[in-house]
């Protein structure tokens, strides 16, 4: 029978794979890069949703501590404030993934031609 895993060996496993993931990010090229980002910012199951599961998970839990006194109230707040943020990131995001998983689907573009360059144009959200 295996030992239990404990919380601390746990979170080190998840955050090893998350650098070894943003390493290869990092080298993939432009079709690489969207299949790691479609699966990224899908909605049910992408990283960054798991991510704001596990701040939320951690705002209603800091929440009850602070409420008998174990935790300040700040941290609590802290962690409510963060959920909503990753929330609005995953809504935004998750707007993309059809582009990523489209891209992704794409054979790779010959290597004699070289990448045509895009303006840019950047789109923000006004608070």
């Amino acid at each position: 029978m295996n030992p239990p895993v404990t919380d601390d060996a746990l979170c080190t496993s998840i955050t090893q794979h998350l650098d070894q993931l943003t390493a290869r990010l990092r080298r993939a090229d432009a079709q690489q890069a969207a299949q790691i980002l479609a699966r990224a910012v899908d909605m049910e199951r992408g990283i960054l949703s798991k991510v704001h599961d596990l701040v939320s998970a951690g705002s209603r839990a800091s929440r009850n501590h602070a409420a008998d006194g174990s935790f300040p109230a700040e941290a609590w707040l802290a962690l409510g404030r963060a959920a909503n943020t990753l929330a609005n990131l995953t809504i935004d995001l998750e707007q993309h993934q059809e582009v990523f998983e489209k891209i992704g689907k794409q054979p790779p573009a010959p290597a004699s031609a070289p990448p045509k360059a895009t303006a840019f144009v950047a789109r923000g959200r006004h608070r």
